[in-house]
């Protein structure tokens, strides 16, 4: 710890949240092959946190930190709304609007009496759900759109020996696309397949952490990376968002009669790069 040799610190930290939440959803008809849905959340958070750090180097000091303990509560509304229609019992086209809420938290390792604020997201989206052949192949598809308000990040400092930490950018922007289908290809063969495209990035993220590692001092040694500075990651990706993925998979499925059934299935998955850190 601190550069002493044989020293040590002891995180002794909880965390408690008490969630409550009343909901309602329902759905009318606007016609004979049009739906509309609605839905509304309302949720109660409290939060308590606790923590403190003891200090000790074997055989010569022990040092009690001491506890400091906070409690807060998040409340939020959020919402859904839906349209669908069906322009046969093959096709149908939806529409969609809702507001997500994503609690606050505290730190914990070490324990900050500050907690991160919650993450609010507005999402949009436009898709069509299809079936085809006699219900052998199925095809869907949307394009989504999100808005994020204090989109918490995680922050993972040099080495470890801070934890891992959340703190919030400021806003964040999410624009994608979504193809997945399914197609049975020969009695129990079956292929399924997915694909999405994902550019995510911040739009307000000005006290970003920039980690910049020293240069090696001399030969042999490796360089060192010092605590991260603040800057302006606007516009810079978010972390593990790749920009796209996607997944093939076999099964096949046979009936062993009185002894069971046989499934074997195979699955590839690949997806592009992505970061850890916001930078």
């Amino acid at each position: 710890v601190g550069g002493v040799p044989d020293a040590h610190a002891y995180l002794h930290t909880k965390q408690v949240i008490d969630s409550y939440s009343v909901f309602a959803q329902g759905t009318v008809g606007l016609g004979e092959r049009t739906d509309l849905t609605i839905g509304a959340r309302y949720t109660e958070d409290k939060i308590n946190g606790s923590g403190r750090t003891d200090f000790e180097i074997p055989g010569v000091v022990f040092i009690p930190g001491i506890t400091e303990a906070e409690s807060t509560k998040f409340r939020k509304l959020t919402w859904k709304g839906a349209l669908d229609h069906k322009f046969t019992d093959d096709i149908m086209v939806f529409a969609s609007i809702s507001r997500g809420f994503k609690s606050g938290i505290y730190n914990l390792l070490p324990y900050s009496p500050t907690p991160a604020e919650p993450e609010v997201l507005d999402a949009y989206e436009l898709g069509i759900k299809t079936q085809w052949f006699n219900r052998r192949l199925r095809l869907n598809a949307s394009y989504f759109h999100y808005d994020i308000k204090d989109p918490q990040v995680n922050i993972y400092p040099p080495g470890g020996a801070a934890g891992i930490q959340l703190i919030n950018a400021g806003a964040a922007k999410v624009d994608g696309f979504d193809l997945d289908g399914e197609a049975v290809l020969h009695g129990g063969l079956s292929l399924t397949f997915g694909f999405t495209y994902l550019n995510a990035r911040y739009t307000d993220f000005t006290n970003a952490p920039f980690y910049h590692p020293s240069p090696y001092p001399h030969a042999g040694t490796p360089p060192s990376i010092p605590d991260p500075v603040s800057g302006n990651a606007n516009g810079n990706r978010m972390p593990q968002a790749p920009r796209y993925a996607g997944n093939v998979g076999l099964s096949y499925e046979h009936d062993l009669g009185d002894i069971g059934r046989l499934n074997l299935s195979g699955n590839y998955y690949r997806s592009g790069a992505y970061y850890f850190n916001p930078h």
